[in-house]
C-alpha cells in the first residue's frame, strides 16, 4: 500500500510539473503497477488515469 501511495504522489507531482489540470484524464507509464485490484482502482480514481502501462515513468494528458 505504501508503494501505491508513493506512486500517486509521484503522478500528482508530475502533473503539477507539466501543468496538467487535475480534471484532465491521463495515461501513465510506471515501472511498478499495483497487482492488487483494489489498490489499482484507487490509484486510477485518485489520479484520473484512464490507461496505465509498465515502463519508464511518465504521464501524458489524454485528449477529451
Amino acid at each position: 500500500e505504501g508503494e501505491a501511495r508513493e506512486l500517486v504522489r509521484e503522478i500528482q507531482d508530475e502533473r503539477k510539473k507539466l501543468t496538467i489540470d487535475l480534471s484532465d484524464y491521463i495515461e501513465v507509464t510506471s515501472p511498478w503497477i499495483p497487482k492488487n485490484p483494489v489498490l489499482l482502482t484507487k490509484l486510477l480514481r485518485k489520479t484520473m488515469t484512464k490507461k496505465i502501462h509498465t515502463g519508464i515513468f511518465g504521464i501524458r494528458r489524454l485528449v477529451r
